[in-house]
């Protein structure tokens, strides 16, 4: 819980700027609360643009579904792109979105090509001159792969990165030391991809 509220308060401190915020979201939402929680809270704040949201690691098409779903109760219209699936388990929020038409969706949907989709949207940003938020709420597959393909699409201090990877000092069972979380654990050499 400290580490959903440590990411709410780094959000807020984003959100403080006078032009709203260009969002991509990479997320792995549907077991756990904290994505879903972050996902609300992005699509429901006036300060953050949300342009593109990327399933990644199983069941990508079911968290697309949970995404268009929390997206039409927002009334927003984000593009979603699915990742690579590495499996097909969703988790129990499945059950909430398991009817919901992606076709149904009034924004687009894509079933591939989530890379190019993110150095899409952040080129786009750039050539804006509008600030970026990389949310990665998942273990950054996609982003990672974007970063690898075209490293020009991070260029601070216009971009930010904002990443639940684990806890720093204390354990999530409370005990001292740095742990690592699934984000981080399910692919190393893909979260030091990220920048810190």
């Amino acid at each position: 819980m400290r580490h959903v509220l440590l990411a709410f308060a780094l959000l807020a401190a984003t959100a403080g700027a006078t032009a709203r915020v260009a969002v991509i979201i990479e997320t792995d939402v549907g077991k756990y609360p904290d994505d879903a929680w972050a996902l609300g809270f992005m699509l429901g704040n006036p300060a953050y643009d949300v342009r593109l949201i990327v399933t990644s690691t199983n069941g990508t098409r079911g968290r697309a579904q949970i995404v268009a779903k929390m997206c039409d109760a927002a009334g927003q219209t984000p593009t979603i792109a699915m990742g690579a699936a590495y499996g097909t388990y969703v988790g129990p929020q499945i059950y909430w979105a398991q009817d919901y038409d992606l076709s149904s969706y009034t924004g687009q949907v894509l079933t591939n090509g989530a890379t190019d989709a993110v150095i899409q949207v952040a080129t786009e940003a750039a050539n804006r001159g509008e600030p970026l938020l990389f949310l990665q709420l998942s273990p950054p597959l996609v982003l990672a792969d974007a970063l690898t393909k075209n490293p020009e699409i991070f260029a601070p201090p216009a971009v930010r990165f904002v990443a639940m990877s684990g806890s720093i000092a204390t354990g999530y069972t409370g005990k001292p030391g740095a742990v690592p979380e699934f984000n981080a654990a399910f692919d190393p050499v893909a979260s030091k991809v990220i920048p810190s």
